[in-house]
């Protein structure tokens, strides 16, 4: 029989699942909004949107809706600033979580949902401003919650939308081809249903119809704008850079994404024997002492974290992705364990195909996510929304299933230590860190007063006076807003200082775009525009090749300096 008391937690909780977790959803990602100037991808995403007909046309149509999108928001009110367009595209993100939130309310308890959507936003690490990872995991999430609908209902519409998420996520960007992958779920669960080939070919058919109506329609306006040779010109552009940036070829990120699962066993290692323990200490006087032995246990556990401290696994400065790194890559092998455990039935039972088709989506998820970037295994990082709800909410059920088990209690304490690691690790993250700003623990607490484009932002007080003391020589020498070439790592100084790149980009210095690309562009130049050389405080400027083009391009025109401080020199004839 309920009483009063469960009676009053159910409302209470009903009352959270439906106000209370939405609105906390909704302004968690906007908690540092004012915080932070990062020159170098915050701002250069930022200045491609501003300048988008004038930047480098492979990485314009590669990422076109994502630029589309960022050009669209810097003309409504408070878009032509960097507070603006970190609340635009912070809601993007509070959009993201609401609705894997509000889904997955269907299939789970809402507060599980809940507490793994918190670890998905905690753990947000990329600048909101680069449209092209949020849109992408926008819309693979779409994709994957109608894909599920469809599964379970055999709604024509679901699928068609489903493909035409996907579809449109290519145009965001196009290494997103890769998430086609989740036709493999669908295939699943024909196998699971016992289904005819020619019904699994007309469900993969309507996919397709969606995939490419996603494609087509966005690919007609870049035939009609660009022409169709701009876009098989950054196809081939695509392959061609992987010539000096082999991170970005298919072997070089996978390379990267197994070299990051490799470390993390190291600490996965540590847990093993630990685990053998236990289960040997729960079976000697078996249905005894079993909660000093559970206390212990849990004590022991610490101990084994303290170690983790101590040897750099893990830290408590929450303004660096160190603090939280590997431990979101333990939460990740728990959640692969977790979907191959319900691929297979072991959660909920063979019977419940339901289930298993969930599973299936998640790991696709896990797998496709990281590849057609060369950032190791940081875009998962990026993209927990639906799987960290489901490894909760799988963890859970699991441990039901094993209740009154003592001897499965070591499994219970590392799953459930690791999921608390990250929770805990990962809020403190969420509330301290900014990308590229304050990441060795300085204070924000100064402003660039001279610039409207960043007003109202926060940032360390030694960057505030290079920015400020540059922006006020621009301004001072009345300097016209003619294209510049900027070189170092700061193309951000383009949407800054409101001035368009002399040559193809404003981030010449990263691999993807190539030597020969910038000997090309500094030989076509007519008029000689103003350079701007960025370095590290204490630093000179970034050594090699294309570093020389750059100085030999100023010797051989006599350019002279006529602004330098700590982390910028401006060179004009």
């Amino acid at each position: 029989m309920r009483t009063l008391t469960d009676w009053k937690g159910n409302v209470y909780m009903k009352i959270a699942e439906k106000t209370v977790f939405p609105f906390i959803l909704f302004l968690y990602p906007l908690l540092l909004i004012n915080q932070g100037i990062d020159i170098t991808d915050t701002t250069y995403s930022l200045g491609y949107y501003r300048f988008m007909d004038r930047m480098d046309i492979t990485w314009v149509l590669a990422t076109y809706l994502a630029n589309v999108a960022g050009s669209f928001l810097m003309k409504l009110p408070l878009g032509n600033t960097l507070l603006g367009m970190n609340i635009y595209t912070g809601l993007l993100l509070s959009a993201l979580a609401l609705i894997c939130y509000y889904a997955l309310r269907h299939w789970m308890d809402g507060g599980i949902a809940f507490v793994g959507e918190m670890i998905a936003l905690s753990l947000c690490w990329c600048p909101t401003t680069i449209l092209y990872n949020y849109l992408t995991y926008f819309l693979f999430a779409a994709g994957s919650i109608l894909l599920y609908r469809a599964l379970i209902s055999d709604r024509k519409s679901y699928y068609i939308l489903a493909g035409a998420s996907l579809g449109l996520n290519v145009m965001v960007r196009f290494p997103n081809l890769v998430e086609a992958a989740l036709i493999v779920a669908l295939w699943f669960a024909g196998w699971l249903n016992k289904d005819k080939i020619s019904v699994i070919v007309k469900k993969t058919g309507l996919c397709l119809v969606g995939y490419f109506v996603g494609i087509g329609s966005i690919l007609l306006i870049i035939i009609a704008r660009y022409g169709m040779d701009s876009f098989i010109g950054m196809i081939s552009g695509l392959f061609g850079m992987t010539e000096e940036a082999s991170d970005y070829t298919l072997i070089g990120m996978l390379s990267d994404i197994a070299s990051a699962y490799a470390s993390s066993l190291k600490w996965i290692a540590y847990m093993i024997p630990c685990i053998f323990a236990g289960i040997i200490m729960f079976y000697i006087k078996r249905g005894q002492y079993e909660r000093l032995k559970k206390l212990l246990y849990c004590i022991g556990i610490l101990v084994l974290f303290r170690f983790y401290l101590g040897q750099g696994m893990f830290s408590l400065r929450y303004y660096n992705e160190g603090s939280v790194f590997q431990w979101m890559m333990l939460f990740l092998i728990l959640s692969v364990i977790c979907c191959i455990a319900g691929i297979g039935g072991f959660i909920s039972g063979r019977s419940y195909k339901e289930e298993r088709i969930l599973a299936a989506i998640v790991l696709i998820i896990i797998v496709v996510t990281p590849i057609g970037s060369n950032n190791y295994t940081y875009q998962n990082m990026n993209n927990l929304f639906l799987v960290a709800p489901y490894t909760l909410w799988a963890c859970y059920r699991i441990w039901l299933k094993i209740k009154g088990r003592a001897v499965y209690f070591p499994f219970q304490a590392f799953a459930a230590a690791i999921i608390l690691m990250i929770l805990v690790q990962g809020i403190g993250f969420g509330c301290r860190y900014v990308f590229r700003d304050g990441i060795y623990g300085e204070k924000r607490d100064s402003q660039v007063e001279n610039s409207s484009v960043l007003a109202g932002m926060y940032t360390t007080s030694e960057n505030a006076a290079s920015l400020n003391s540059l922006i006020a020589f621009w301004q001072e020498g009345k300097l016209s807003n003619e294209p510049a070439i900027f070189w170092g790592d700061a193309p951000g100084l383009s949407y800054i200082l409101d001035v368009p790149a002399a040559i193809f980009t404003t981030w010449p210095e990263i691999p993807s775009n190539t030597y020969d690309a910038l000997d090309r562009a500094l030989e076509e130049i007519d008029t000689l525009p103003t350079v701007v050389l960025h370095n590290d405080t204490g630093k000179e400027i970034v050594s090699g090749e294309k570093s020389d083009l750059i100085l030999d391009f100023i010797a051989s025109h006599n350019y002279r300096c006529v602004f330098e401080n700590e982390n910028y020199k401006v060179y004009q004839q």
